[in-house]
């Protein structure tokens, strides 16, 4: 992991990150010169892989089940069969929706810097902490004083992956690129876990679909 991150702390270019062949010149790889032994840590990560792989595809059948569920619960759409009140998204929001900065920042390493995620961090409809980015210090305070995600929050995927959101289920601090919108619901008004699901949901799906732009 530690590899992994100063890695990703050298990338450069903006559209398509890239690593320079100099950066891998000096890259130290901790080794074991027993060979029996890798062949154990081999076998032993291939059996966790294996537990992860099978844990994915639950995790893929369960969101096949919550889609039925609430198609089953709601109709194939809801918007249009009149059984359900009808509001625009910005009516139940505390703010007004915002995204995250335009600004391609300098990354850095978890040691050094403030976790920043873009829309690739959400796929799954959950924050991936797993292999995040890190900015600066100096930039997460600029940045956080224009938004600040915090707990109960929706994290909208709006460019590259689209029409995924995801929760904030924690305080913890980081920041946001522009590949992602910050939907702060009115807890007053609606759930937060139940729009959630709304947003996830393929009525909302088609309509993010209407409006792409972009190839």
């Amino acid at each position: 992991k530690g590899n992994q991150e100063k890695i990703m702390a050298l990338r450069t270019g903006a559209a398509m990150p890239n690593i320079k062949k100099s950066t891998f010149q000096d890259m130290k790889v901790k080794i074991n010169d027993d060979l029996d032994l890798q062949q154990k840590i081999v076998a032993e990560l291939d059996t966790i892989q294996t537990a992860i792989d099978n844990k994915q595809q639950q995790l893929k059948e369960l969101d096949e089940l919550v889609k039925s569920r609430f198609i089953e619960m709601f109709g194939e759409n809801p918007v249009e069969s009149g059984k359900w009140k009808v509001e625009i998204l910005p009516n139940l929001c505390m703010i007004p929706i915002t995204d995250g900065t335009h600004q391609t920042p300098t990354y850095t390493t978890a040691e050094d810097g403030v976790p920043f995620i873009s829309s690739k961090d959400v796929t799954s409809k959950k924050i991936n902490w797993s292999n995040i980015k890190y900015i600066t210090k100096d930039l997460h305070e600029k940045l956080y004083k224009r938004i600040a995600p915090q707990k109960n929050d929706i994290l909208l995927a709006k460019n590259g992956t689209t029409g995924v959101a995801a929760l904030v289920e924690d305080n913890r601090i980081f920041d946001i690129y522009v590949t992602l919108a910050v939907i702060r619901p009115n807890l007053s008004k609606i759930n937060q876990n139940y729009l959630l699901q709304v947003i996830n949901s393929d009525c909302c799906k088609n309509q993010f679909n209407k409006h792409l732009v972009g190839i």
